[in-house]
């Protein structure tokens, strides 16, 4: 016995699920085995900081400074671009093909820091 519960008994605690939504809060009964509460390892591997480090990908922290700056300055020219779409017909203009060849460029930098990052890393 340890602290006067036996060692098969069954502990139930009340554990709120996370909701999904705000109207659709369900709340559940889950059961907790006293033994594996209990024991040793498993408050040893538990808890924050306890498990293996997985590595993440933090684009602002992967560029360099000239690619910080060419990216802040493209993420502007789209809204310059797009500020300069006429009302009408606006989706065939040419505003909107440099502000989506724009876009383009974005991304394709984004994906060049993310595959230097993961060359860098180790990360295939």
């Amino acid at each position: 016995r340890v602290h006067g519960i036996a060692h098969g008994d069954v502990h139930h605690t009340w554990r709120p699920k996370q909701p999904q939504s705000r109207r659709n809060r369900q709340d559940t009964w889950t059961t907790v085995s006293i033994l594996t509460s209990l024991t040793a390892p498993t408050l040893a591997t538990m808890g924050k900081g306890k498990g293996q480090k997985v590595m993440d990908f933090d684009l602002a922290t992967a560029m360099t400074k000239k690619e910080n700056r060419k990216l802040t300055k493209m993420e502007c020219m789209v809204n310059y671009h797009l500020a300069r779409v006429p009302f009408w017909n606006g989706k065939e203009s040419v505003a909107m093909a440099n502000a989506e060849k724009t876009r383009e460029m974005i991304a394709s930098l984004k994906t060049k820091v993310k595959n230097r990052w993961e060359e860098q890393n180790g990360i295939y």
